[in-house]
């Protein structure tokens, strides 16, 4: 598909979409989609071979700094581009992409990290992560071109204090938080909690090696490819299918919020898969039951990520950076957490019960996804955003 003119979004008389003229301009990016792309990703490439060949302690966590400043725009720029390019019933699909590959960075780290790490050291992972960066940038450069219609026609590059509040402004949405929270307590659970006590939990009770317990997340990977078959196409039919009933007559639009069904049954498979996995390490099971638990869990979370992410950029598509800038910030922040307190839960309580708390936790913040799902088409016509440019 061309990309010399953006296609703009389908319409809902309820929905707040924008004109194609209305779409992102300048923001998020000042200086348009593929510089930053470039440039975040050599800044990746450059860190992580220092942190390579880092000897110090400091040296390593301040080349592991500046790689994670490099690597954020991979949760970000993809939203935007995805607005720039598709229509809202095509962004399910296309938003289910990149949305997977960060749900099965975690579990593919670990499968391609245990051997490294067993075979030629550490040090082997940040280096082959620059690698990859570096075939990246090199892609860029050859066959990304720029998505921006407005930097396309003008090089507009102009940046502005506004262009960095503009994601605390979209905390005015009580729709996008609640999402952002549901999401961002789900990814910190299921990907980071788990994922931190695989390496304790193995080696204590089976006694895995470095490989075995790589080898260990083929099953969230399995998981999480196996959710975006689901996810991201189911996304779109029911938004095209609510489309094609409001066209013929058969019904009344119901709203951005259809799109969040999808991601119901997510939030189910995610509790599920926490608690099998955190019980079959209590009982001390065969090693397959907890790594189905977390497969189980995996593909809950991808199930929930695509729709979730898709719908608040559907909310606010003029503003799709920004608002995937505080979905990320809030996964992040509460993804930091998650290791200092996780293992010492499971330490103190047991595998069985510390996982079932966490499955508490996760069923809690699920409740807002359910409150946007009730009351999210009021709050998106009633709540104005203020402060956020056109």
């Amino acid at each position: 598909m061309s990309i010399d003119q953006p296609k703009s979004p389908s319409h809902l008389e309820d929905e707040n979409m924008c004109s194609p003229e209305s779409l992102p301009s300048d923001s998020p990016m000042a200086f348009g989609r593929r510089p930053v792309l470039i440039a975040s990703v050599s800044l990746s490439c450059v860190a992580a071979l220092g942190g390579g060949f880092a000897n110090t302690y400091g040296t390593l966590m301040t080349a592991r700094v500046f790689q994670s400043f490099g690597v954020s725009t991979g949760f970000i720029l993809p939203g935007v581009i995805t607005v720039d390019l598709f229509k809202a019933e095509e962004r399910g699909r296309k938003n289910g992409i990149w949305t997977q590959m960060i749900s099965i960075g975690a579990p593919l780290g670990g499968v391609i990290g245990g051997p490294v790490v067993y075979y030629v050291g550490w040090k082997w992972v940040l280096w082959l992560t620059a690698i990859m960066n570096a075939v990246q940038t090199i892609g860029f450069v050859l066959t990304c071109p720029e998505t921006s219609h407005l930097h396309r026609q003008n090089g507009r590059g102009h940046f502005r204090l506004w262009d960095v509040l503009e994601p605390f402004l979209v905390l005015q949405a009580p729709h996008i938080v609640l999402i952002a929270f549901a999401y961002g307590v789900s990814f910190a659970i299921v990907s980071v909690g788990l994922a931190t006590i695989v390496p304790i939990a193995l080696g204590e009770i089976y006694e895995f090696s470095a490989v075995s317990q790589g080898l260990f997340f083929l099953g969230p990977l399995i998981g999480a490819l196996i959710g975006e078959q689901l996810a991201g196409p189911a996304s779109d039919w029911i938004m095209n299918r609510g489309r094609q009933n409001f066209e013929s007559g058969a019904s009344k639009p119901t709203g951005l919020e259809r799109r969040l069904l999808v991601g119901m049954p997510g939030f189910v498979f995610a509790v599920a898969g926490i608690l099998i996995f955190g019980l079959t390490l209590q009982n001390k099971t065969h090693w397959m039951g907890p790594c189905m638990g977390f497969a189980i869990a995996t593909f809950g979370l991808q199930v929930i990520t695509t729709p979730l992410k898709t719908y608040c950029v559907d909310c606010l598509p003029a503003q799709s950076g920004s608002v995937l800038q505080l979905i990320n910030a809030v996964r992040q922040i509460v993804s930091f957490t998650v290791p200092f307190w996780s293992p010492n839960l499971t330490a103190k309580l047991g595998n069985g019960l510390g996982y079932g708390v966490e499955a508490i936790i996760l069923a809690f913040f699920s409740m807002g996804f359910l409150m946007v799902l009730w009351r999210g088409a009021s709050w998106r016509n009633s709540i104005p955003v203020k402060g956020l440019r056109d």
